[in-house]
């Protein structure tokens, strides 16, 4: 299987899992916020890491009036596919 991490600045981003010819594949949205202490961001995902029965995820907050990025890590289930 393969995993890929996708979604514009503004955009919920999201997890494709699929299978080598992605002739069977299923996305989960990234429920991410879109404020950091009060300061509009946007969310990137990167850094998509298997381990046991967990997807972990570096999520990277950039606000959007500049500054310095918060790096956050997330994590779901795999059973959250259903493929």
């Amino acid at each position: 299987m393969v995993y890929i991490s996708g979604g514009a600045a503004g955009k919920v981003p999201h997890i494709l899992k699929g299978n080598w010819r992605f002739t069977e594949y299923e996305t989960v949205a990234m429920l991410v916020p879109t404020t950091v202490n009060g300061i509009a961001v946007n969310s990137e995902v990167e850094g998509i890491q298997l381990h046991g029965d967990n997807v972990y995820v570096g999520v990277e907050q950039h606000p959007q009036s500049g500054g310095t990025a918060l790096h956050q890590l997330y994590y779901f289930p795999k059973s959250t596919y259903s493929i």
